[in-house]
């Protein structure tokens, strides 16, 4: 049951990281357009998800996965780094910017 818990838990973890990603490229692909007061009101937010990114998604689930310290502030300059080459962490990063990360940045890469 508790091997249960502690998947619901990732997929929760991972699932909360999905939405702050794709909130901020869609603020990042509207920031020109949006006035003063939003900017404003958006800010915690922005700060909030770059903190979870640091911490939940890079140092813990990160390192859980890939099985080593991250050298790198954020997941995705971690996963950039990890898609060059031909190691099974290489293809787990491209493979993991391809399906979760490229489709919602406005430039349509993101990393990898």
């Amino acid at each position: 049951m508790i091997i249960l818990y502690i998947l619901f838990l990732i997929y929760f973890l991972l699932g909360l990281g999905q939405y702050g990603y794709i909130g901020a490229m869609g603020v990042k692909r509207n920031f020109k357009n949006l006035n003063v007061q939003s900017k404003v009101l958006l800010a915690p937010h922005l700060a909030a998800f770059i903190l979870y990114d640091i911490v939940v998604l890079n140092l813990i689930l990160g390192t859980a996965y890939f099985r080593q310290i991250p050298k790198e502030w954020t997941l995705s300059t971690r996963l950039d780094r990890l898609s060059k080459g031909n190691s099974w962490e290489a293809r787990n990063a491209k493979e993991f910017c391809k399906i979760f990360l490229n489709d919602f940045d406005p430039s349509g890469h993101h990393c990898g």
